[in-house]
């Protein structure tokens, strides 16, 4: 049964959840004792395996891997609502967002441990590490000054390949390789328009 909710699929969003209805998010309502029609929203299930099953105690956990938006606690009701005899959420653990695993995670005593020894700074990426799934475009010289401002930038002042594809993300460096911002492609104007801006590391 979990099997074949793999795929897409239409989920209901709960009411304790930050889904906004008529400019109010549903779990405000839900506080007030309120409860209002939600639209179903399309999400995506890539695996939902089960690991562990008590048959006795009618209780059994699973690992999901599943499309941003997704409420395991929706899947789980929805899961027992198809064997016809319901089922509830008991816990959850988070086991990966993107490439941050749970495996990898520091605890906060353990970051102020590596604080007082010097030896935090080997665990800290940096920040354009996050965004490494997006092409790297070199600003020159001649026009870094429009990145530091946060400007538009025309492809011909760019080393890299710049993207044709409207909405396109890239990262933005200087010829220093400093990291400054995301950008993203704008094909009506075919320029470089500025996302996300961040400020580079310089030495004092």
């Amino acid at each position: 049964t979990a099997a074949s909710f793999l795929g897409e699929y239409e989920q209901i969003p709960p009411m304790y959840s930050a889904v906004k209805v008529n400019g109010k998010r549903l779990y405000e309502l839900a506080r007030q004792g309120k409860e209002v029609e939600r639209k179903a929203r399309k999400v995506h299930i890539y695996t939902c395996d089960i690991r562990e099953m008590d048959l006795a105690d009618n209780e059994f956990s699973m690992e999901v891997t599943c499309s941003k938006g997704t409420y395991i606690r929706t899947l789980c009701q929805d899961i027992g609502e198809k064997l016809g005899c319901g089922a509830a959420m008991a816990s959850l653990v988070r086991l990966q967002v993107d490439r941050f695993k749970l495996e990898d995670a520091l605890t906060l005593e353990r970051i102020e441990s590596l604080q007082k020894e010097n030896a935090l700074t080997p665990f800290i990426l940096p920040v354009d590490q996050l965004f490494d799934a997006y092409d790297k475009i070199v600003v020159g010289d001649k026009a870094v000054s429009y990145l530091q401002n946060g400007n538009k930038i025309n492809g011909k002042y760019c080393q890299g390949d710049i993207p044709v594809e409207d909405g396109k993300r890239v990262r933005m460096y200087d010829t220093k390789d400093r990291f400054y911002a995301i950008y993203r492609f704008d094909a009506g104007q075919n320029v470089l328009v500025n996302d996300k801006m961040f400020f580079p590391h310089t030495e004092a």
